[in-house]
Order: structure tokens, then C-alpha cells, then sequence
């Protein structure tokens, strides 16, 4: 069945109706806020890379790869001569493009990804998200072995996958593997976005944003993300501003409305 684009949605609920072969766009109920908060998670983890982000007007593939670049203007730890960047496919991998471009240090699609599993952090169970963890990826060992392996990914959640995975570069032969997150830390559950987790189970806020504790429980040699400035100018902004453009509450804990309002 062949489809034609017939408008943006933007913040509201619709129906769709047909009158005589011809589709008709009714809103049923419309939100009205001051501001347009789209959810930055959804940015770059959902969102289709060919899809537009309508406030800057930049797609979500080139605001994957500035987070990238910014990603290595970030970068604390030098590589030795010997390092690869390893993107988590599929949407790490502008992420990963964009550091390497910026790095100078080759890129190596090292993970091939099981096109037949979804998103782990979603299932219902902790038996569920480890057994989609243990099928989602396979590593070719010959593009790893005896490598110190920069491996980018777009976030980080309970970290569940990223276990799985870290574990199958090591048994792989990689000789070091450093963990680069292409976001901020999730902190905080998103009751207005992205269904995350209690916030208790997310990975950042059981070891209160300690980096090096987190690493040590991941089996990385380090780990880094992205600040959430730069994860702004990624997507085209010149700063944050008091009054997020976007709903970042996953990050920082900040919610766009005073729920007294509403209730």
C-alpha cells in the first residue's frame, strides 16, 4: 500500500478519516504548551537518521555525527597507534563516523548486528533483555584482535547490552576497550518521552555518576559520554538555555511544566 505525506505532526493526537477515496488530517485534541520541547533520547536512539529535527533543520544522521565530533573534542584518554573505532550499530554508527573523522583514527565495522532482535532496555524482564543481549551482536574477531577498540555507542541505560558485548570483544582478543557514550548519563526516568526504567535501575544513578565504578562494572578500561552542552550544539544550538529547547529530563532532572497546573 503506497503512502503520500500529507502534513508534520506536531504536538497533538489525531484520527485519520477517508470522505470518498480522499484523507482527511483532524485534530481530535491538541496540546497547547509556551514551548515546543521535542525528547532529546528519542533524538539518538529512536529517530530514523533520514528524518529532519524541524527546530534546527539538521537530520538526525548529521546531529548524530556532530555529537561524534564534539564527542572527541570531549576526549580526556590518547590512544596508542594500534586503536580502531568500533561503532554499536545501528545508531552509534554516525556517532562513531563523526569521531573518527575527527580523531584521524581508523574506523572498523567490527560488530554485526542481529537485524532480528529489538531494543533490549524495553522488555518487560531482566531474563528477556539478557537473552536479547546475548543474540543482538556478533563480533568479527579478526578485525579486533590484539586492537585497543574505541567503542561508541549513542547511550547508556542499565547497560545490560553493553555488558554482553564488552564481553564478547575481550573474547575476541581485544587488547583494550574504552567506552564512549555519544550523550549524557541517564540519571533520571522520563515520565513525559521514552518509557525509561525506575530510575533506581538506571546504571548512572546506582554508582551516583562515578565514570571509573561504572567502567570497572561495564569490564571497560574507561568510560566517557558527552556532555549535555555539547549534545545541544550537536543538534544546532548555540547553548542549552534555562528554558531547555528540548526535553532533557532524563539527563538533568529538569521537567518542562509545573505539573500543579494541570492538576
Amino acid at each position: 500500500m503506497l503512502g503520500a505525506i500529507i502534513g508534520d505532526m506536531v504536538g497533538s493526537i489525531y484520527e485519520f478519516r477517508n470522505y470518498n477515496g480522499k484523507t482527511h488530517l483532524d485534530s481530535i485534541y491538541e496540546i497547547r504548551l509556551s514551548v515546543n520541547q521535542p525528547c532529546l533520547f528519542e533524538s539518538f536512539y529512536f529517530s530514523r537518521p533520514d528524518s529532519i529535527f524541524a527546530n534546527t533543520n539538521k537530520s538526525f544522521y548529521e546531529i548524530r555525527h556532530s555529537s561524534g565530533q564534539y564527542l572527541w573534542k570531549e576526549e580526556q584518554y590518547r590512544f596508542e597507534d594500534n586503536s580502531v573505532v568500533v561503532p554499536v550499530p545501528d545508531s552509534g554508527i554516525p556517532s562513531a563516523v563523526g569521531y573518527s573523522e575527527s580523531s584521524g583514527i581508523p574506523l572498523t565495522f567490527a560488530i554485526v548486528r542481529n537485524q532480528y532482535v529489538g531494543r533490549s532496555f524495553i522488555q518487560p524482564s531482566q531474563d528477556a533483555r539478557e537473552l536479547i543481549a546475548k543474540t543482538k551482536h556478533t563480533v568479527n574477531k579478526n578485525l579486533v584482535k590484539d586492537q585497543e577498540v574505541i567503542l561508541i555507542d549513542d547511550s547508556l541505560v542499565r547497560g545490560t547490552t553493553s555488558k554482553s558485548l564488552i564481553s564478547k570483544l575481550r573474547d575476541a582478543g581485544a587488547k583494550e576497550i574504552h567506552l564512549r557514550i555519544a550523550s549524557p548519563p541517564v540519571l533520571y526516568s522520563d515520565y513525559y518521552g521514552i518509557d525509561l526504567p525506575d530510575t533506581y535501575l538506571l546504571l548512572a544513578k546506582q554508582f551516583d555518576n562515578d565514570w571509573d565504578m561504572m567502567a570497572s562494572v561495564l569490564g571497560v578500561d574507561s568510560l566517557g559520554y558527552l556532555s549535555i552542552e555539547s549534545i545541544y550544539m550537536a543538534h544546532g544550538y548555540e547553548k542549552r538555555n534555562d528554558i531547555p529547547q528540548l526535553m532533557d529530563r532524563c539527563f538533568t532532572g529538569q521537567v518542562p511544566i509545573d505539573l500543579d497546573t494541570f492538576l
